[in-house]
Parts: C-alpha cells; structure tokens; sequence
C-alpha cells in the first residue's frame, strides 16, 4: 500500500535533488472529482520523478493510476473505468520563453514558485483524463439507445404520412 503524498511541495528542491515520490490520494478527499464519480471511495497511486531541463527549469513527470466508478449515462448502471493520465509539468517562473520552450519540449508549463499544490495539479490530470460522457462500450448497454435507428412505422409522424398520401390521391 502506498503512503500519502504531501499536499504541497516545492518543486525547485525536489528537482535538484532529482526526488521520486510514490504515493496515494484518496478520491474522497479530491472535491472536485467527488461530484464526477459514483463512489468516491477509489484511491489515485502516484509515481513521480522531479528533475531540473537543460535550461534550469525545474520538471516532473509521473503517471496516475485510478479507477474512477462512474456512471454509465447511457443505461445508468455502474461503470468502472481505468484511468492512467500521463503527468509532464515544468514549473517556471512565469516567463513567456520558458513556457515556450517547455511546451516546445511537451512539458505543461506551470506558473508559480515556491510552494506548489501536488494534490490540486494531480486532480487536474484526472479531470481532464476523465470522459466527457462516461460510457459502456458498443454493445454492452441493454438500452433503448442501443437498438440501432428507428424502423419508420415508429415514428410519431407515421400517421401523418399516410394522411398527406391520401389528401394528395
């Protein structure tokens, strides 16, 4: 089992010392995941390596591990699904050339010094590796929306198509 990570860290000494962390974050205690998922009772396992670029910019990258228990929204019934969101950040100073040269290098850019919020950018990952629309694959739901288009005698406008064939005969 892996121990909790540390809420905030500063990443331009982890970086010097090139640090790894390897921890966990209880989706509980993420509140803006909290409302996305079924069960918040799912933990995110965190691997990171903090090193500083070529240029003195300090780095992390990392991956995250969860499976999130959502919701199908097409059947409504439950839906685990894994997630393993990729973490490239490079911390700068806010410099417009340092962000563009860590993007260039397919870092994040990250404005900010000192005191940086582990916990906050780790749930950013997640929101984003989350679906828009959380769904069983094809074929797998046993829903209305699953039955393939509507033959054309079920349509609502049935009716009216035969009447207007009729008026026009």
């Amino acid at each position: 089992m892996l121990g909790p990570l540390p809420e905030f860290v500063d990443p331009f000494r982890l970086a010097r010392r090139q640090a790894r962390m390897n921890g966990a974050i209880p989706v509980a205690e993420m509140s803006r995941i909290g409302p996305l998922v079924r069960d918040d009772s799912g933990v995110a396992e965190v691997v990171l390596r903090f090193r500083m670029s070529a240029s003195g910019v300090p780095r992390a990258e990392g991956r995250i591990r969860l499976t999130a228990h959502l919701t199908c929204q097409r059947c409504l019934a439950p839906l685990d699904l894994e997630l393993a969101p990729e973490l490239r950040v490079a911390f700068t100073d806010g410099g417009e050339a340092a962000g563009r040269a860590e993007l260039a290098a397919g870092y994040e850019p990250l404005e900010g010094g000192g005191r940086t919020g582990l916990t906050t950018i780790i749930e950013d990952e997640i929101l984003l590796a989350l679906p828009d629309f959380s769904m069983h694959p094809p074929g797998v739901c046993n829903s209305a929306g699953e039955t393939g288009a509507p033959r054309p005698e079920d349509s609502p406008f049935s009716g009216l198509r035969a009447q207007l064939q009729r008026s026009r005969t």
